[in-house]
C-alpha cells in the first residue's frame, strides 16, 4: 500500500493482508536495497512476521430437524460459541445478530445442541435456524448450508364422547372425538388404546 520517506533514516509501508488468508503475513527489506552517502548497500533485515486472520470460519446444522421425538447437533470447526439465527435475518457481523429480538437468535455453546431438552433451554420461538459462529478475530463465518427447525410446542389432546353424563347406555354405539391441540400426521387407530368395548369407524 502506501510508501512513505519520513526522514532519511525512516520508512513506513502500510500492508493489507490478502482477503481469506489466516496465518503469518512476512516482510522482507532485501540486501542491496538502498545505499548510503558512499554508495554502500545495506544488508538484508531480519524478516518480521505478523499473524493475520482474514478468514471467516464455517458453520454447519445436521440434522434437519428437531422435535419432540428427534435431536441434532451443530457443529462448527471453532471451539467456543454458535448462534443460532433465524433464516429470515442476514447477518454479517456478531453485533448484527445480538440487535435481533430475543426470540430470533441464541448464543449457545456449539456442542450444547445436541437435544431437544438443550434446545427448548435456549428460549427460541418457533421456526428454522441457521447456524453461525465466530472465530477469535471476530470473523462471522456464512451461514450453515443446513437449517434447525425448532418446534418448542409438543400437540396435546383432548378426547370427548357423544353420550351426556356418565348414566347407563341404553344401547348402541359411542362416538369418541379425539382433538389435537395442532395439525398431525401419523395418527391411526393404533394409537387408541380401549377398554371392555371393541374399535369401530375410525375417521380423520
Amino acid at each position: 500500500g502506501a510508501f512513505t520517506a519520513v526522514s532519511a533514516t525512516v520508512y513506513t509501508l502500510v500492508v493489507t493482508p490478502t482477503a481469506g488468508f489466516e496465518g503469518n503475513v512476512t516482510v522482507d527489506v532485501l540486501a542491496g536495497s538502498a545505499f548510503d552517502l558512499t554508495g554502500s548497500p545495506n544488508t538484508a533485515a531480519t524478516q518480521s512476521e505478523q499473524a493475520a486472520d482474514m478468514l471467516a470460519p464455517t458453520a454447519s446444522a445436521t440434522g434437519a430437524t428437531i422435535t419432540s421425538a428427534a435431536s441434532a447437533a451443530v457443529q462448527s470447526n471453532q471451539v467456543g460459541t454458535a448462534y443460532l439465527v433465524k433464516t429470515n435475518n442476514t447477518p454479517t457481523t456478531e453485533a448484527q445478530i445480538r440487535a435481533l429480538a430475543d426470540d430470533e437468535w441464541n448464543e449457545v455453546a456449539i456442542t450444547a445442541i445436541n437435544t431437544d431438552a438443550n434446545l427448548a433451554a435456549t428460549g427460541l420461538g418457533d421456526g428454522t435456524y441457521k447456524a453461525y459462529t465466530a472465530d477469535a478475530a471476530g470473523n462471522l463465518s456464512a451461514a450453515s448450508a443446513a437449517s434447525v427447525t425448532v418446534n418448542a410446542s409438543v400437540p396435546s389432546v383432548v378426547i370427548t364422547d357423544d353420550e351426556p353424563g356418565t348414566g347407563n347406555l341404553a344401547g348402541g354405539d359411542i362416538t369418541y372425538t379425539i382433538t389435537f391441540s395442532e395439525p398431525v400426521t401419523g395418527f391411526t387407530a393404533a394409537g387408541v388404546a380401549v377398554a371392555s368395548a371393541t374399535k369401530g369407524a375410525f375417521t380423520a
